[in-house]
């Protein structure tokens, strides 16, 4: 990473306002209070497909790509004020399949590639104005399936491959112009099924491999022609459970494997004749659950692994034969969730691990016995999201992780109403929630949330890759173990309660972070990622110039930068932030709590390390490493790696600094330090551990300096103006400080040189101290120890000298003094 060399400049940072966790608009399609009916909103490679009215083009296809600009009608398929109302609207490989109206074929089977050009009929099914009405558009292994009515053959199983030659009639089950109404299909490993009426087994269970021979009734499970009326098709690892009647035992729950003979009922859940009526059926985890009746409980939930012993009740929720009614089964991280009433407190979100024990109410979100009605359950990357109604701000978008404080509402679109948004049509497009909700401004229109991934409520541990796999604009996000992937659009990561901790890896290239203790934002010209709740942080550079920017809070914090590793961390424990692999970081200070302070721990490089620190900031910088820090009270720079290192300390013009300089036993503790206010609360100390070279700066005040030697042979400089202090591996200069005092009792043979002002100046030696004042004590220089001291008068002005008779130390006098 080549090192940048501008200079350094310190300056606030402007407000930031990052992504948060709230909705918005996508766009106002029908302006004002109208709504644009927006409906069938589907997902199609990452693009939102959808029906709408903007009240000119009538009821017509619409994409969008969550952005207001990238929203927009894709054809007017019925121009002129007609309505093509678009249904059923598939993805198919990338392609929607959909069915349509455009004034002059009737209804038929129409596609899009989301392009004007590329959106036509697929075929006019039933030649002419008549029309085909496509319905129950399903896809099994790239083939569309549907019902269709060609005039000829009545309502009949259809396929397409999306060409016109490839749209075609797969079997006349019930021959001739009557109608076999095929519906509920539903894949299982590869094979569509469906039920389908024919004149001499009523309606029965039929599959279809997609050709005539292969489209075969599965098993007539009640002779004659009443029909088993199968009805709640469900795919459970590649095994169909459905509800049927064989005319001995109600309607009870079956299962089948494609076979006659492995088409069995399940169990007699209500024996005899009664119906148990299973309904709500959903796979979690490869259990089945569903709702049924055994005709002492009421509608209760149950499950089944698809066996007779292993089809049980789960819990009676609402005991005794009343009923709790669950509904809206939906399988999240292999928990159930559903809205059930337990009789107590009305309708609300429950869920279900398959225990009795585990089967709870989540939260009773309108409290006492009325009804939240939650509906509309949706799972995305593991949140739960649907809408709810708490009594207050009527039905809005709720979210919940199964516990009770992480069920919240997501945010009130609706304010200062009891009525609510009424969000509906809850649907995921690579992590963005897209819904239906109307603000009381817009009227319904589409809204949008994220991509947002909300943890939980308790301790999380979350990582982050970017471009895994060097896939494009692709996110892995691991959640306790468990890794959801998005594929497009700036995710947002949202804490949700507890302690959490992230780890991000950046890509390649060039990467920004901008942290705070609460969110930061990390982006590059690719990407960006933003959180919220976060308390521990740690953001890996993965090459490229990094650049980091870490904000702590007004608590006591404290800084730990080394080459590739910086962190920022509060003392209380709120809060931690790591940049590893950045090639510059900053770090602002926010100020520390009353009688505390913020400290700043600045490591060097291998390389040659320069050190600087003011009053207010502080920098080490080398080839191809900065760290800079703002407001830090304490900056600590030690060297310790190497390299010909200097550090240049300046002071502030305000008050009295005091510098101090000091040559250890160990050259790399070898320190300079300047601090502000002698006796004082210290605003700041800046100090240099281990440097080759440490110039400090007093810039006003009456300051002072203290250098002292090592135990070589050392050499002093003073005039007016600025002291240096050299030895074998060390030098010490003070530029502008008033007092200068050096003490020369590490051992060699040391020498001080003397230097007068340009005024009346006076010498003072006495046993092995010498002082030099410059004219109405404008400066003073001490030595202590120094074998030899020059006294050098050459400046001008009346010098005085005066010597004690029992000097120790060697005196050298130059230029002119007066005895």
């Amino acid at each position: 990473m080549p090192f940048r060399t501008r200079p350094i400049q310190m300056e606030v940072l402007e407000d930031r306002m990052l992504l948060n966790a709230s909705p918005e608009i996508v766009a106002d399609i029908n302006p004002g209070a109208s709504n644009s009916g927006a409906t069938g909103l589907t997902d199609v490679g990452g693009t939102l497909f959808f029906t709408a009215n903007d009240n000119f083009n009538s009821y017509e296809l619409w994409k969008s790509d969550g952005t207001e600009n990238g929203t927009e009608i894709v054809k007017d398929i019925n121009p002129g004020g007609g309505d093509s109302f678009p249904t059923f609207l598939t993805n198919v490989n990338g392609t929607l399949f959909f069915r349509a109206e455009n004034g002059i074929h009737g209804r038929e089977l129409w596609k899009s590639d989301g392009t004007l050009a590329g959106t036509a009929m697929v075929k006019d099914i039933n030649v002419g104005p008549t029309y085909s009405s496509p319905h129950s558009l399903t896809e099994v292994n790239g083939t569309l399936f549907f019902r269709a009515d060609n005039g000829i053959a009545g309502r009949e199983l259809w396929k397409s491959d999306g060409t016109e030659a490839g749209t075609v009639l797969v079997k006349d089950i019930r021959p001739g112009a009557g109608h076999s109404d095929p519906s509920n299909f539903t894949e299982a490993n590869g094979i569509l099924f469906f039920d389908a009426f024919d004149d001499t087994n009523g309606r029965e269970l039929w599959m279809t491999d997609g050709t005539e021979a292969g489209t075969v009734m599965v098993k007539n499970i009640t002779p004659g022609t009443d029909g088993s009326n199968p009805t709640d098709l469900t795919d459970v690892n590649g095994t169909l459970f459905f509800a049927a009647e064989d005319g001995s035992n109600g309607t009870e729950l079956w299962q089948s494997d494609g076979t006659e003979a492995g088409t069995v009922m399940v169990k007699d859940i209500n024996p005899g004749v009664g119906d148990s009526s299973p309904e709500s059926l959903a796979n979690a985890n490869g259990m089945l659950y569903f709702t049924a009746d055994n005709g002492t409980e009421g509608y209760e939930l149950w499950k089944s692994d698809g066996t007779e012993t292993g089809t049980v009740l789960v819990k009676d929720i609402r005991t005794g034969m009343e009923s709790s009614d669950p509904i809206d089964l939906t399988e999240l991280n292999g928990t159930v969730f559903f809205a059930a009433d337990d009789g107590t407190n009305g309708t609300e979100l429950w869920k279900s691990d398959g225990t009795e024990a585990g089967t709870v109410m989540v939260k009773d979100i309108r409290p006492g016995i009325e009804n939240s009605d939650c509906v509309n359950f949706t799972a995305v990357n593991g949140t739960l999201f649907f809408s709810a109604d708490d009594g207050t701000n009527g039905s809005e978008l709720w979210r919940s992780d199964g516990t009770e404080a992480g069920t919240v509402m997501v945010a009130d679109i609706k304010p200062e109403s009891m009525q609510g948004s009424n969000p509906f049509e809850i649907t995921d497009v690579n992590g963005t929630l897209f819904f239906n909700a109307n603000d009381g401004i817009h009227g319904f229109e589409v809204w949008k949330l994220g991509p947002v991934v909300f943890g939980t409520s308790d301790d999380d541990t979350i990582s982050v890759q970017v471009n895994p796999g060097a896939i494009a604009d692709r996110y892995e996000v691991t959640i306790n173990g468990t890794t959801y992937f998005y594929t497009d659009g700036e995710p947002h990561i949202v804490g949700g309660g507890g302690t959490d901790s992230i780890i991000v890896q950046g890509t390649a290239a060039d990467q920004t972070l901008v942290a705070s203790p609460d969110s930061f934002e990390l982006t590059d010209a690719e990407f960006s990622l933003t959180a919220e709740g976060i308390e521990h942080l740690t953001v890996r550079g993965n090459g490229g110039n990094d650049v980091a920017t870490l904000t702590d809070s007004a608590g006591n914090e404290r800084v730990v930068a080394k080459v590739n590793n910086t962190f920022v961390r509060d003392l209380a424990g709120t809060f931690t932030h790591r940049a590893i692999g950045f090639a510059e970081v900053t770090l602002i200070s926010s100020g520390a709590q009353a009688g505390n302070f913020d400290m700043a721990n600045l490591f060097d490089s291998v390389a040659d390390d320069v050190f600087i620190g003011d009053a207010n900031s502080a920098s080490i910088a080398s080839p191809g490493y900065r760290v800079n820090t703002v407001g830090y009270d304490r900056n600590i720079a030690r060297s310790n790696q190497s390299g010909q290192d200097v550090a240049i300390l300046n002071g502030t013009a305000q008050g009295d600094e005091n510098f101090t300089a000091r040559v250890t036993g160990n050259p790399a503790n070898n320190f300079g330090m300047l601090r502000s206010g002698p006796g004082a609360p210290l605003p700041f100390l800046n100090r240099a551990i281990g440097f080759t070279s440490v110039t400090a700066n007093s810039n006003g005040g009456n300051d002072r300096s203290y250098l002292f030697d090592g135990s070589g042979n050392d050499i002093l400089f003073a005039s007016a103006t600025s002291a240096r202090l050299t030895g074998t591996r060390f030098e010490f200069t003070a530029n502008d400080f008033q007092r200068v005092n050096s003490n020369a009792n590490a051992g060699g043979n040391d020498q001080a040189i003397l230097v007068d002002g340009a005024n009346d100046d006076r010498l003072v030696g006495t046993g092995n101290r010498a002082t030099l004042f410059g004219d109405s004590n404008s400066f003073i220089q001490a030595t202590a120890g120094f074998e030899r001291v020059t006294g050098d008068a050459s400046e001008g002005g009346t010098d005085r000298l005066s010597l004690a008779n029992d000097i120790t130390f060697a005196f050298l006098e130059l230029g002119s003094w007066e005895l």
